[in-house]
């Protein structure tokens, strides 16, 4: 399981050398896993399911007759640097938390503010890797999904043709014979984005994106009038008004 919250990342398996009972929390780096720890710590000072227990510098947490202290360990010749076994019931009260603690309706910008304030300019390297892995899902994860038979289903309709690919760099719609393609820019990075739209194999216009305000006459380019069907003349304007505070018909962008 892979595990992001504003603690770190985390690459959680059924590994740990403690036995069934325990997962192995694995890091890039050993802060994201005292944060973890921490938190858990910390939700024990209230709980009546542990005991707090001290030994050494750290605090330790006695749950269910086992006591764990949450010991990072290091160079385990593996790709992830740090580890640290913790019991599953221990880090089912952490995805709690998270869950409790969930407030904001962005992750990246929260994850900016809290890191921003922690880690100053460094945390820049932390916010480059949430955008990158989410450039990439939306690149390369599937948007068909594969039902029984064979058959299949597209998530975009003609409303929300454009909107989509830009946000997942392609996309598709009435049964695939409409596609969208981002071929400029990037919605993380960039406001200026272009647009193809595809209608049967034929490259028909280019829409202008990321510039808030423009109608579809200032944004969209004529390339291809294809055949002039009724699907080609129906279905432009819908695309369009979707992505647009105003839409443009087949007639108005062809001149035909």
């Amino acid at each position: 399981m892979w595990l992001t919250t504003v603690d770190g990342f985390f690459s959680i398996v059924n590994k740990s050398p403690d036995g069934d009972d325990y997962l192995l929390v694995r890091a890039r780096d050993e802060q994201s896993l005292i944060d973890m720890r921490e938190r858990i710590v910390d939700s024990a000072r209230t709980s009546d399911q542990s005991v707090l227990v001290k030994r050494g510098q750290e605090e330790g947490i006695m749950w269910n007759g086992r006591f764990w202290v949450g010991e990072r360990r290091s160079g385990a010749g593996t790709d992830y640097e740090w580890r640290m076994s913790i019991p599953r019931e221990l880090l089912m009260g952490y995805f709690n938390l998270a869950v409790i603690d969930l407030s904001y309706m962005n992750f990246k910008d929260h994850a900016e503010d809290v890191w921003g304030e922690r880690f100053g300019e460094s945390s820049h390297h932390r916010l480059t890797a949430l955008s990158r892995v989410w450039a990439a899902v939306a690149e390369h994860w599937p948007r068909v999904v594969k039902h029984v038979g064979g058959a299949s289903q597209e998530e975009s309709d003609l409303d929300t043709l454009i909107q989509r690919a830009v946000e997942h760099r392609r996309a598709s719609a009435s049964d695939g014979e409409w596609q969208a393609r981002l071929v400029q820019g990037d919605p993380v990075f960039d406001v200026d984005m272009l647009v193809e739209v595809w209608h049967h194999g034929t490259h028909m216009f280019d829409c202008r994106m990321g510039l808030s305000g423009m109608p579809a006459s200032a944004a969209v380019t004529p390339v291809d009038p294809g055949r002039g069907s009724a699907s080609d003349r129906d279905d432009v304007r819908r695309i369009t008004e979707g992505a647009y505070v105003e839409g443009i018909g087949y007639e108005e962008l062809f001149g035909q």
